[in-house]
């Protein structure tokens, strides 16, 4: 991951033998012992260097691979809200060409009805005029009656053309409410993928810049590690602009400022303790078992009882 500009142990190694080969001169003064502690310290520094920027790597490379599956999911998700508002916004507007041509058609039957109205209040007045006349009244009668049956017609007619009306425009009321709806809906999943595609050009470019490793001379050109976002793998939780640091025991690991503490707390007590623990007597030392002490009289033990050495006329008498 980062380039080879990084001094490696073995080229301290081999740098080493170098230094101790010859002591150094009185005309040419050196110093080969601040020459290794100042190499080793550099190289310290790069492999904690290099354990960070690989492990940030490493997060980093999850998090493009995760968001890309999710821009991937926002971008289908984006398709569907499109499309739909698409034929939203078609029905939306074959609605409104229905509305106009029924509004056409309720002008034309209002005019109608109007019309109706007029002829049936004329066949009212003749009706009621020529009523008691024997020979006009039923005549007028029938006038009467066909003009009151065809003004019904005409305003039943008009209350048609106002009622579908009413009805498309509920419909495409409740059509545009839906299109307000998927236009809020496209434009969230819109900047969810604008969001997206910064931070992976953001993650992208930062890995680029981890990858040109740490310089060769001048310490303060090495890419920064402060600041940064990462996750922590000792609390788990997502850090935001702290400064990562390799773990101790697992250097392939990073830890937060404050876990990073608590752990290096814990190691130095813990090797205190091991210290103090390996120094003092232990009680094994301090106390005598039985056992010990009857191993530690039987050193030397005391010889058998010498057997008895009977005669032999001993036996006869026995």
């Amino acid at each position: 991951m980062v380039q080879s500009s990084i001094i490696s142990a073995h080229s301290v190694n081999a740098i080493n033998p170098l230094i101790t080969q010859s002591p150094p001169s009185k005309t040419q003064p050196q110093h080969p012992k601040h020459m290794q502690q100042a190499l080793q310290a550099r190289q310290k520094k790069v492999q904690v260097y290099t354990w960070t920027v690989e492990a940030l790597q490493r997060q980093y490379q999850r998090r493009l691979c995760e968001d890309r599956l999710l821009a991937q999911k926002h971008e289908q998700e984006w398709a569907r809200l499109h499309h739909h508002r698409q034929q939203l916004e078609h029905t939306i507007s074959d609605y409104t060409q229905q509305i106009q041509a029924h509004e056409t058609a309720l002008q034309a039957a209002r005019a109608h009805a109007q019309q109706r109205q007029s002829k049936y209040h004329t066949r009212q007045r003749q009706f009621h005029r020529y009523a008691k006349i024997p020979m006009l009244g039923g005549t007028y009668k029938q006038k009467y009656l066909r003009a009151q049956k065809k003004n019904q017609v005409a305003e039943s007619d008009v209350a048609a053309q106002r009622h579908g009306i009413d009805h498309i425009k509920d419909n495409r009321t409740a059509l545009v409410r839906q299109l307000q709806q998927q236009t809020g809906d496209e434009e969230w999943v819109t900047l969810l993928l604008d969001d997206l595609k910064t931070r992976m050009a953001l993650y992208e470019t930062q890995m680029a810049h981890w990858n040109q490793g740490p310089p060769d001379d001048d310490d303060d050109e090495w890419p920064a590690l402060h600041d940064i976002d990462f996750e922590c793998a000792k609390c788990m939780q997502f850090v935001r602009q702290d400064h990562p640091r390799p773990d101790k025991n697992r250097p392939t690991d990073i830890l937060c400022t404050a876990c990073y503490q608590g752990a290096r707390t814990s190691m130095i007590i813990k090797k205190k303790l091991g210290f103090l623990h390996h120094n003092s007597p232990t009680s094994s030392s301090l106390s005598l078992t039985p056992s010990s002490s009857r191993q530690s009289s039987f050193v030397n033990p005391p010889s058998p009882p010498p057997k008895d050495n009977l005669p032999p006329y001993s036996k006869h008498v026995l």
